[in-house]
Formats: structure tokens, sequence, C-alpha cells
């Protein structure tokens, strides 16, 4: 027979176990769990598409009423008059587009909320009447 090789290298952990709490809780179908797991699955994180786009517009138009107010002895009516459209309509359009994001982000989280949060409800209310 083959001698074992005693092995001088020792793993010791200094943990105290605790006993888990008794709680009260549901006991849920595996339909119910995997559509709630769906659901919450399906929630998307804000979209920043029209925020960028706000942003940038934004920046065009503190850009562009700069030049408008530094360069205005400098410049030709026509390049001024061109400055000052651009600042009023990237203005509009960046508030607009911030606007637009919030609207569009503040629905679509509330939206899938609200589905997941009706379901647990149902669920709830299902063993609280039983």
């Amino acid at each position: 027979m083959a001698k074992r090789k005693s092995s001088s290298f020792i793993v010791g952990h200094d943990l105290e176990l605790i006993k888990r709490q008794k709680e009260k809780g549901y006991a849920v179908s595996l339909s119910d769990w995997n559509f709630i797991k769906q659901k919450v699955q399906e929630i998307e994180a804000p979209s920043v598409l029209f925020n960028t786009i706000g942003s940038s517009l934004a920046g065009i138009s503190a850009s562009s009423f700069v030049a408008g107010i530094t360069l205005s002895s400098n410049l030709s009516n026509n390049i001024l008059h061109l400055c000052w459209y651009i600042f009023g309509l990237s203005s509009l359009v960046s508030v607009l587009s911030f606007i637009f994001d919030s609207y569009i982000n503040k629905r679509r989280i509330s939206g899938s909320k609200k589905v997941v949060m009706d379901e647990l409800s149902r669920l709830e209310a299902h063993f609280i009447n039983h």
C-alpha cells in the first residue's frame, strides 16, 4: 500500500453561523413566479437618445449665442441673423427634446413598474383571502 502524504496546509475559518429568523412567506406557483420574472426582465433602462440630442443642441445654442453677442460688430448682418436663427432654433428643439425624453422615460418606467406591482398585489390578495 502506498503511504498518503500529510498536507501541512490548513485552511480555517473563524465563522459564527447565525440562525435565520422565522418570517412569513408565500408559496408562489412556478407559473406566477416565471411571469413576474419575465415582466421584470422586460423593464428597460431609460433611453438617453433624446437627452443626448438635447444636450448637443444646447451646446450649439450656447455657441451661437456667444458668437452672436461677442462678434456682432465684426460680422455682416446676414451672418449675424444666421447666428441668432441658429440660437433660437437649437434652443427650441433642445428644450423640446429634454421634455420629450422626460415624458418617454417616465411613461416607460411607470408602465413596467405598474404591471409588476399589480401582479404582486394580485398574488398577495390571493393569499390574504384564503
